[in-house]
């Protein structure tokens, strides 16, 4: 898929991976350092994130951000200097797990995140549902700490279902952002 652009992206986030950082050099792309994250103990399918992040950008993890729980899987490392940094997130939503413990999860990280992060992920909320108590509890985890969603079209779409917004960007730094989008191919 990568090699369709003719640029490469800064940043690559993957989901559900089902791979851990012992399996990362399995998956090398040319140009970037690779950050797997812990799988989820008892899964061996349906868990997992991975960032790629371009070789030029000395990128580092960060511990303080990242976690695995059955609910709620992340991942952030931190690029450039601490005057001077952006940090970056993947994460992954099972739809094993507990929505709302994933958000009280969610909101504890957003709480330490630092300006300027902009994160990445599946996070199994439908966000074209209509009647859902958990999207209103989703938004207020959001909106309330200063992030806002970037993708607001279908990304996940299968024959005889209803397309849905489970799929993000979510960022607090809205003045760096100059386009988002969905690539089609993907769903």
């Amino acid at each position: 898929e990568i090699a369709r652009f003719t640029n490469k992206f800064s940043v690559i986030g993957l989901a559900e991976t089902n791979v851990g950082p012992e399996l990362k050099n399995l998956y090398e792309l040319t140009g970037y350092e690779s950050f797997y994250q812990d799988t989820f103990d008892s899964k061996v399918k349906g868990s997992g994130v991975a960032l790629y992040v371009l070789n030029s950008f000395n990128a580092v993890k960060n511990n303080n951000l990242s976690q695995v729980t059955e609910n709620l899987e992340t991942l952030f490392v931190t690029i450039g200097s601490l005057g001077n940094s952006t940090s970056i997130g993947v994460i992954y939503r099972p739809p094993s797990g507990n929505a709302e413990q994933a958000l009280q999860e969610l909101s504890s990280i957003l709480d330490k995140a630092p300006k300027h992060t902009h994160i990445a992920g599946d996070f199994n909320i439908n966000l074209h549902s209509n009647h859902s108590s958990i999207i209103a509890q989703y938004e207020d985890v959001l909106f309330s700490r200063g992030f806002f969603p970037l993708i607001s079209l279908a990304t996940h779409e299968k024959p005889g279902c209803n397309a849905s917004c489970i799929d993000n960007i979510i960022t607090n730094d809205l003045d760096s952002v100059t386009a988002s989008g969905v690539i089609t191919d993907h769903i």
